[in-house]
């Protein structure tokens, strides 16, 4: 797998999800709550998960996530840095 090199953190929204494989999560319907106009993005979940959370205890849920963009051949990648729940339902 290539990797491009990883962008600064960002802060995207979006709703949790499983992925594909079995403990993998995505970012779907991503979007930065700063910025207008964005287009929804969709991001496999990398990293290490920070402390305390439960990623399968919020899916479906909104929630929020910080950490550094990147992309492989195949997909975008957020490697999370920090976790917060916005909402119960997407």
């Amino acid at each position: 797998m290539l990797f491009r090199s990883a962008s600064k953190t960002q802060t995207l929204t979006g709703c949790l999800r499983p992925a594909v494989k079995e403990g993998d999560y995505l970012l779907a319907d991503a979007v930065d709550p700063k910025a207008s106009g964005a287009s929804k993005s969709s991001y496999a979940l990398i990293g290490v998960v920070p402390p305390g959370v439960r990623l399968k205890n919020h899916v479906n849920h909104k929630v929020e996530i910080s950490g550094s963009v990147g992309e492989d051949t195949a997909k975008r990648t957020l490697n999370m840095e920090t976790f917060k729940m916005v909402a119960d339902k997407c």
